[in-house]
């Protein structure tokens, strides 16, 4: 480490102080820790207590109570071990993360592939880089409540390589005091003592200037960072979390009633079959001394002598007696004609 460096590091240990934050203790050890590039279980311990009672965490724990709640209520029966995890994994996956600044609690937006802690953690740990579900487990359930425990992970750089164009003042003099560091060190280090001498305490403003102690100490530590004398610090850390959904809220539907059959068709009322007329009635041969005969299509005297008397031969008999209806001719007659049958 070259001199100009570890004269750097000494005035930043002594002005650890600027790092603003509500809980002033934390962000002092992660900044150290940034600063001896190594980071102590005892420091990620506080990360994780901090984490738990930090709003961007409670959210994330009620996203995972919802989603499966939401499987409880839709399947109306608790997951198994294996379909819990998947429940959870999906639900950390799928987390809307608040955005970073003043007003995450009220404009949450989606951040792909990285949470943001808002209010006083973040300072502390800025933005994730990687958040994943790391165990899930069913504790207890006793048909009206299930709990289940579990953990993610979340996985972040300290440093102070960040994107600042949004705010122009504090973007320029940071990138003018990287240069300057780069050309003299000598100069750098001048630089920053005069305009901590003059900036203001706090109340500064980042896009317009001036900019105030806090603001400038951030700038000087940028310009360590881009000229290698810090490097981002790796940490990881498992947060862990306790549910409990209750029993299905949805509320059984009674079974459909069967669908009522069909009536039946209409019986078709009988068309009335007209009587046909029958043919008067023919006499018989027993039927007395005036009998006649009405002659029908197809008639001959002998069929009409053999209806009578039994006997074809015996036709003249009825020819002799309708002669004058007849005419000359037995053969030649006609349907509706009306003969005496003779005894």
């Amino acid at each position: 480490m070259d001199l100009c460096c570890s004269l750097a590091k000494a005035e930043a240990r002594q002005l650890s102080h600027l790092i603003r934050l509500k809980t002033t203790h934390l962000a002092q050890k992660m900044f150290l820790s940034y600063l001896n590039e190594h980071i102590s279980t005892g420091t990620i311990g506080d990360i994780v207590t901090a984490v738990k009672v930090n709003a961007t965490h409670l959210r994330i724990v009620d996203w995972v109570r919802q989603k499966v709640q939401e499987h409880v209520d839709q399947s109306g029966a608790f997951p198994g071990e294996v379909q819990l995890r998947d429940l959870c994994s999906n639900a950390i996956d799928t987390f809307t993360m608040p955005s970073p600044g003043p007003a995450a609690a009220e404009a949450p937006v989606s951040v792909a592939g990285r949470a943001y802690f808002s209010q006083e953690l973040q300072a502390v740990i800025g933005g994730i880089n990687d958040i994943t579900l790391s165990d899930s487990r069913i504790v207890g359930s006793d048909g009206s409540t299930m709990a289940f425990r579990g953990s993610y992970a979340i996985r972040d750089y300290y440093d102070f390589d960040n994107d600042r164009r949004m705010f122009p003042a504090y973007h320029k003099y940071r990138n003018d005091l990287t240069a300057l560091y780069a050309s003299s060190c000598t100069s750098f280090m001048e630089q920053f003592h005069s305009d901590m001498a003059t900036a203001p305490n706090s109340g500064g403003d980042a896009r317009n200037g001036p900019l105030d102690k806090a603001h400038i100490f951030t700038c000087f530590m940028y310009a360590l960072e881009i000229n290698k004398c810090t490097k981002s610090l790796l940490w990881d850390a498992e947060i862990p979390f306790e549910i409990m959904v209750n029993a299905s809220r949805r509320v059984p539907q009674p079974d459909p009633p069967p669908a009522p059959e069909p009536p039946l068709p209409p019986v078709p009322k009988p068309i009335p079959i007209p009587k046909r007329k029958s043919a008067p009635p023919q006499p018989t041969p027993h039927q007395g001394e005036d009998r006649i005969y009405v002659v029908k299509p197809g008639d001959s005297l002998s069929k009409i002598a053999r209806l009578f008397y039994g006997d074809d031969r015996l036709w003249k008999r009825i020819y002799d007696a309708n002669k004058t209806t007849i005419g000359g001719n037995p053969n030649l007659i006609y349907p509706g004609q009306r003969f005496v049958i003779p005894l």
